[in-house]
């Protein structure tokens, strides 16, 4: 329960007073307190594989760009007639293995991008659910002033030893007792 009035607090009849939290309520706090907990390390996590990805794509472009010379240079030697038939299917072998990896990189990262993307909707919508769930079931848990007045009296005190139940008493003064003389 949380009490969103203090003492000496001039309050309308409707005025919310305090607020009465239940268990589910508190889990789904909890909840969502857990996945906006999940998103910096997610973040993390996804900038450690982006980046390694990214190095990984910068190697296999430099690899690329060797074979890719190799492969002209042998080309030009065999039709000089220096580098033989098998040389030069070599050197198109790696160039080919070399676009293929590269490729296969740019697939991997764009996939392991989308798969995070994903998650953080996937948290994101989860999130707004709670937290539409708990403002819908939280409506139906107000303590309101039934009259117009002010706050005199405010006490808490534990309901138990363990102190995870309390008693909220609140005093009003009814401001339309008073009478002008």
């Amino acid at each position: 329960m949380s009490v969103v009035v203090k003492a000496g607090d001039t309050v309308k009849a409707g005025s919310v007073l305090a607020k009465i939290s239940s268990a589910s309520e508190v889990n789904t706090l909890s909840r969502i307190s857990s996945l906006e907990n999940r998103k910096p390390s997610l973040q993390s996590r996804q900038e450690i594989a982006i980046a390694r990805l990214r190095s990984s794509i910068r190697s296999a472009k430099e690899k690329l760009e060797k074979a890719a010379q190799n492969y002209t240079v042998k080309l030009d030697l065999y039709n000089k007639s220096f580098a033989s038939e098998a040389e030069l299917k070599n050197a198109e072998r790696e160039k080919s293995v070399a676009e293929s990896s590269l490729d296969k990189l740019n697939q991997i990262l764009q996939s392991t991008d989308n798969r995070y993307q994903e998650e953080f909707r996937n948290i994101r919508k989860s999130i707004r659910e709670l937290r539409s769930n708990l403002a819908a079931g939280q409506t139906k848990r107000l303590i309101t002033s039934p009259v117009n007045g002010i706050v005199v009296e405010l006490r808490s005190t534990p309901k138990r030893l363990d102190k995870s139940s309390y008693s909220i008493m609140l005093r009003l003064f009814d401001a339309s007792t008073v009478q002008d003389r």
